[in-house]
């Protein structure tokens, strides 16, 4: 497995464990991180196990996605052998 991003980038808001998969996923503020983001949506939903992501308006949304995965589809599918996502 690779290095996390903040590792490699920095700018990291936050990281949690995704209590349905057991991956961690981190939010980024893009502009610090260096993450390519849209000016309009600076803030970064990263699965940090399959390296994945996810852009978001505001740091709120960002987080709300932290959760529930969905966005990653390695991840997705994890969920859905797990009955957790049809």
């Amino acid at each position: 497995m690779s290095r996390p991003l903040n590792e490699r980038f920095g700018g990291l808001v936050e990281r949690r464990r995704c209590q349905l998969t057991g991956f961690l996923v981190g939010l980024y503020d893009g502009v610090q991180s260096g993450i390519e983001s849209d000016p309009e949506t600076p803030w970064v939903t990263v699965c940090e196990e399959h390296g994945n992501c996810v852009c978001h308006r505001t740091q709120k949304l960002a987080r709300s996605h932290m959760a529930v995965p969905e966005w990653c589809e390695e991840c997705q599918e994890i969920m859905k052998q797990k009955g957790v996502l049809a």
